[in-house]
Formats: C-alpha cells, sequence, structure tokens
C-alpha cells in the first residue's frame, strides 16, 4: 500500500549530460522521505517517443524495458553499488515484480515507465516506511516536462545548469573512453552540445515561467559544488522535507558514490575540482563556438563571456562551414 501513497509523487532531475545531475541524485540518496532509482532510467531515449505506438504489440514494449531499463539498472547495481548493498536484490526478482506490476496496468506508455520504477523500488528502497516522494534522474528530461507533469500533476521537477564550456570540457574528457563510439569526431560532439545543450538550458526558463516556481526549480552546478549546504537546504524548502546531514554526502542505495570522472578521479564528497577548468581543457575554437550560441543564455545565468564577439562569430562561421559538409555527404571527419 505505500507506493500507492508516493507514486503520483516523483521528482524529476533534469540537465544536460555532464552537468552534474548524477551527483545532484547521489545527494539525495540518504534522505528518508526519498526513494532515489539509481543511476537512469533511459526510459525517454530508449523507450520514449519511439515504441509510444501501435506499431508495437504490448510484449514487444515490455520485452524492450527490460531489455533497455532494467538490464540498466542492474549493470549500476553491479558497477556502483554491490549486491551486498542491496540484499533482497536479482535481477530475476526485478524482472518478475516488473512483469507481475506491467500486467496488471493498463499497459500505457506510463503504465511500462512507472512499473520499471516500482519493482526498482520494491528490491531497492531500504526505508518504505517514511518515503515521501520517488526521485528519477534522466540527462535532458527537461525536453519532456510537458509529458511528465500530463502524467504526475503532483510532480516537482530540479533543473540543473552548467557553465557550458565547463560542460563540454567535461564530455571531452570521455572522447577515448565513451564518446568515440557514438560521434566521429570532437567537432560532431561539440555540435552536439549546441544542440541539445542549448535546447536544455533554453528550456529552464521556459519550463520554469510555464509550471511554476512551486512545481520546477533551476539551479546552477556551480552552486551546489561551491556551497553544498546551502543548495540542499533550498531543495529542502522546495520539497517541504526537513534538511539531514545525508544531504551532504554522495551515495547510491547507501553506498558511498566515487563520482563519475572520466580521468578515473575518485571523490568522498563533493567536488569542485572541475569548475572553471575550460581554458585548459578545451581549445580556443571550441570555446569561442560554445560563447557564441550559448552567449545569451550564458548572461541570463551569469557566466561571462571571455572572447570578442566577433572572434566568437567567426569560429562559429568556420564551424559550421565544416559541419554543413559534413552533414551533407554524410564523411567520417578526423578528430581535431
Amino acid at each position: 500500500m505505500k507506493w500507492e501513497k508516493i507514486k503520483n509523487h516523483p521528482v524529476f532531475i533534469g540537465g544536460h549530460r555532464k552537468s552534474g545531475t548524477t551527483l545532484f541524485a547521489s545527494l539525495l540518496d540518504g534522505h528518508p522521505d526519498l526513494f532515489v532509482y539509481p543511476g537512469e532510467t533511459a526510459f525517454f531515449y530508449k523507450f520514449y517517443p519511439i515504441f509510444d505506438s501501435d506499431k508495437y504489440s504490448c510484449d514487444q514494449k515490455e520485452k524492450r524495458v527490460i531489455e533497455a531499463v532494467l538490464k540498466s539498472l542492474d549493470g549500476v547495481i553491479k558497477d556502483w553499488i554491490g549486491s551486498n548493498a542491496c540484499p533482497d536484490y536479482s535481477f530475476k526478482k526485478l524482472v518478475n515484480l516488473y512483469q507481475k506490476e506491467i500486467h496488471q496496468t493498463s499497459k500505457t506508455t506510463q503504465s511500462f515507465f512507472e512499473a520499471a520504477i516500482k519493482s526498482a523500488w520494491e528490491v531497492l528502497s531500504q526505508k518504505k516506511e517514511t518515503q515521501r516522494y520517488w526521485v528519477e534522474k534522466t540527462t535532458s528530461i527537461e525536453i519532456y516536462a510537458d509529458v511528465l507533469f500530463d502524467w504526475y500533476p503532483g510532480a516537482r521537477f530540479i533543473h540543473i545548469l552548467r557553465d557550458p564550456r565547463d560542460n563540454y570540457a567535461s564530455i571531452k574528457s570521455g572522447w577515448d573512453k565513451e564518446y568515440k563510439y557514438h560521434f566521429d569526431s570532437t567537432r560532431r560532439l561539440l555540435q552536439s552540445v549546441v544542440d541539445r545543450g542549448y535546447l536544455g538550458m533554453k528550456l529552464a526558463d521556459i519550463n520554469l515561467k510555464r509550471f511554476g516556481g512551486k512545481r520546477y526549480l533551476v539551479i546552477k552546478y556551480e552552486d551546489l559544488v561551491a556551497d553544498t549546504k546551502k543548495i540542499m537546504r533550498q531543495i529542502c524548502r522546495f520539497l517541504k522535507i526537513d534538511f539531514h546531514k545525508s544531504l551532504l554526502t554522495p551515495t547510491f542505495c547507501g553506498v558511498l558514490w566515487k563520482g563519475n570522472n572520466f580521468k578515473g578521479k575518485e571523490f568522498k564528497s563533493v567536488s569542485a575540482f572541475n569548475l572553471n577548468r575550460w581554458k585548459k581543457r578545451i581549445n580556443d575554437q571550441e570555446a569561442k563556438v560554445l560563447e557564441f550560441y550559448f552567449s545569451d543564455l550564458m548572461e541570463q545565468y551569469g557566466y561571462n563571456t571571455f572572447y570578442d564577439k566577433q572572434e566568437s562569430a567567426d569560429a562559429a562561421r568556420d564551424h559550421y562551414k565544416w559541419f554543413n559538409y559534413a552533414q551533407t555527404y554524410s564523411l567520417k571527419v578526423p578528430t581535431v
């Protein structure tokens, strides 16, 4: 019965990848009022909206969630947390609970999403009797805010912003380990930040005005790492929960989280190590392109630009000349 009390009260965490969304979720993990889904469901880029269609049978949709969502969670538990920290967990049990739950629903897209959350809650939550919210984090989920508030009118949304130059620097640091398998060059990686990163940052203000400050909150990564206690107290006021000392320690399922830094640097607490280090991590051309596209939003959120506007415009022109050619001819362009 406890799930029935919290199922309509989610907290969604959004923001561009490598903007601090996972760190923020880990800080919420230990609070007795919250169940935090570890990692992210990946539902909003591996299931929705493609599988929100009659072209796929209910069996196909069910299998898709198992393959794309639950297996991802299984990996997080094995790689980040360790099964010893979750004594009631097994992948078989997780799948069985999910299948049992989804077969009792009308099998809408929302049902598939919620069944995955509930099955994770059943096997991972150690604080069921005190919880008031469940928390899910997916990068760029702010793009789906209209869908989420339609599904859950009582939801709360926390949107994290980061200086676009530091954001791209963090992403670029993962080229060898991650992104070279998804993009043909770092220029294409930069363009992805221009496209999706700008959209997400632009939506911060639009969503706040549309859904109101009681349901939508925008915070900056820089403020979070500079004064964690102050920001977490702000979060408590937003969610109407008591401040708890656990909000200062990053964990998942109660296990200390050491960060997801691409360079392998481990942290035992919130760190400002990579704050404003973009000048050492990306080149001038990349920074100028970002300033050209993001300058209006950077000014709005208090991020100072560094380059002359004409310099940034010239860099953006050069970048687009490359991008236009690469897009037109689908060429694999060498990394620069």
